[in-house]
């Protein structure tokens, strides 16, 4: 038996990574999702009335390492996904006591490592997208009376949201058949991100749209009306985003740095260089009275001349896009996800160690 706990709402990243990767672990061996609560009391009251007899039994928790305290399964398993170089002291706790820590990418086998994880412990286990679901119009043909730019993530300091709007607005000029679509729901209310995208924005520019939260489907649909991504991204653990973009066959710019270049690199995606490394400053996110290291500052010049010739040169980023789709089918399934995951497992049960 497996349990995986996992902090989500119900249609962002974080729920389309949990829901994927329990749906393709149960294909294995029966799965249970546990969406844990906003506070640890209401995780551990949880983990406390279902605590499983079985000895056999693996827990999971999926980013949230310092919830392993609270399961009651015979092995705990936290799956590491962060995006700045230092973890916080009280999630490294519990990660170098653990059997056996997983991390996304190799980036992130890195970063843990770098806090004082052993080696011997870590296991890189990707993450997948569902090619079915995410993939290209049916027809094949996008919109082309409007190039539309499509950015998906949180308005953050970490997502480079309000970056990635002055760089189009310094990049595309208003008469131009272009527009930027902000698809940034999560913490902040709509009402809030439109303000925030109007701050940005100005009067007399290109067009930014606000995207409003869909459901699965509807987000699917928004991708294949769009005909490029983009995200400059401070750092990711993973990028699902990213990834459902590529499978999308949209093509994507993104930054060249952290978990995301696991499946993102110079043969299928347009890579913003990074211009220097900066400390992570995000109070709202990233509470100040932890430390959180470093992240990337994104080459925001790079990233214009990147957006200017994806618009002008749509054959040659188109063909990137099908080499990122062709590899997101071949390379990235949730199956391939679990087969990975289901091999540490059998591991772990039978107390083995590199």
């Amino acid at each position: 038996m497996i349990q995986l706990a996992a902090y989500t709402h119900d249609e962002d990243g974080w729920g389309r990574q949990s829901r994927g990767f329990a749906e393709a672990l149960n294909c294995y061996e029966r799965t249970k999702l546990v969406k844990l609560g906003r506070r640890a009391g209401v995780a551990r009251s949880l983990w406390e009335r279902a605590r499983p007899s079985w000895t056999d039994s693996v827990g999971i928790t999926l980013g949230l390492v310092e919830y392993t305290r609270v399961l009651g399964t015979r092995y705990r398993v936290p799956y590491y996904i962060g995006e700045t170089t230092r973890i916080p002291r009280h999630r490294a706790y519990f990660l170098r006591r653990a059997e056996m820590v997983w991390a996304a990418s190799q980036w992130g086998r890195r970063v843990l490592e770098a806090n004082g994880v052993a080696a011997d412990k870590i296991r890189v286990v990707p993450e997948g997208v569902d090619t079915r679901i995410f993939a290209p119009p049916p027809a094949g043909q996008r919109d082309t009376e409007v190039f539309r730019f499509l950015c998906v993530g949180k308005w953050e300091e970490r997502k480079g949201t309000a970056d990635l709007i002055r760089a189009f607005l310094q990049t595309f000029h208003r008469d131009e058949p272009v527009e930027l679509v902000m698809h940034c729901g999560g913490t902040a209310p709509m009402h809030e991100i439109k303000r925030k995208i109007a701050e940005c924005s100005g009067t007399g520019g290109p067009r930014v749209v606000a995207s409003e939260p869909v459901s699965l489907p509807k987000l699917v649909e928004l991708m294949q009306r769009c005909n490029a991504f983009v995200l400059p991204t401070r750092g990711e653990g993973w990028g699902l985003p990213i990834l459902e973009a590529m499978a999308s066959e949209l093509p994507c710019i993104v930054t060249d740095y952290s978990g995301l270049k696991e499946f993102a690199n110079e043969d299928n995606c347009f890579l913003v260089r990074v211009e220097s490394m900066v400390p992570v400053n995000d109070p709202k996110q990233y509470e100040v009275r932890f430390e959180w290291g470093e992240w990337a500052q994104p080459d925001l010049a790079h990233l214009r001349s990147l957006m200017r010739f994806v618009y002008e040169n749509r054959g040659i980023a188109l063909n990137k896009a099908k080499r990122a789709r062709e590899e997101a089918v071949r390379l990235w399934s949730w199956d391939r996800a679990a087969q990975t995951a289901m091999a540490h497992i059998r591991e772990l049960r039978a107390g083995g160690r590199r």
